[in-house]
């Protein structure tokens, strides 16, 4: 009797998953995208250019991303994925003072890492809701407010403790979350990265503990919104 032939060896990636070439090829393709609207705008930028950009033709890039819409979704959504991540890793930290000088170093350590893709999320905000399809649309909104609803969380715990002065968590949320995300926009700068974020620190931290400056007349713990 013959003995059994060896059992084939599974592969350990399931059936129907994109292989590491899959894979390699999507990130090239959306880090070119990345590039190239960053540098020309969603508006002026075509597949055209981005095949050229990534040596692949037009139907390759079809393959993978069906539109050039579906590119920006990819990276507006990724945007905000992240920063949630980062969002809920710095409120890990004990007070509300370290989570939020934890979530700047983060953010921008974030923006340097990925200024494409930041520049994209300042300045072509507008294209959000005039390409995304509803359901597309629908996700990044909601990814977007459970961002900011944490941003918001560390602001608002902080006045709530009296680590900070007391003021509009929304406003100050906001101007947080858009002048982190703005550095990207700037041209140069001779601060490193780490000291850049050391700058953002004394803008909002000294800010936010000052005690010198008198609380803003109405403001208060806002509830967190959008």
């Amino acid at each position: 009797m013959e003995p059994n032939p060896p059992a084939r060896r599974k592969s350990g990636r399931p059936k129907g998953a994109p292989t590491d070439n899959q894979q390699q090829r999507r990130a090239l393709i959306l880090g070119q995208a990345a590039a190239l609207f960053a540098e020309l705008g969603y508006a002026a930028s075509t597949m055209d250019e981005l095949a050229e950009r990534t040596d692949l033709n037009k139907g390759t890039l079809y393959y993978y991303y069906k539109s050039k819409s579906d590119l920006l979704y990819e990276l507006a959504l990724g945007a905000n994925q992240q920063a949630v991540a980062i969002a809920e890793a710095s409120g890990a930290q004990e007070s509300a003072v370290d989570q939020l000088s934890n979530f700047i170093e983060k953010m921008v350590s974030w923006v340097y890492a990925n200024r494409n893709i930041a520049v994209i999320f300042i300045k072509e905000q507008s294209f959000f809701i005039r390409v995304l399809d509803t359901e597309q649309f629908a996700v990044v909104s909601r990814t977007h407010r459970s961002y900011m609803r944490l941003l918001y969380g560390m602001i608002s715990e902080g006045v709530e403790s009296g680590a900070f002065r007391r003021c509009d968590v929304v406003t100050i949320g906001r101007a947080v979350s858009t002048i982190l995300f703005s550095i990207a926009t700037w041209r140069s700068t001779s601060l490193t990265e780490a000291a850049v974020a050391e700058q953002m620190k004394l803008l909002f931290l000294d800010g936010l503990t000052s005690a010198a400056l008198s609380p803003v007349a109405g403001s208060g713990a806002a509830p967190l919104g959008t």
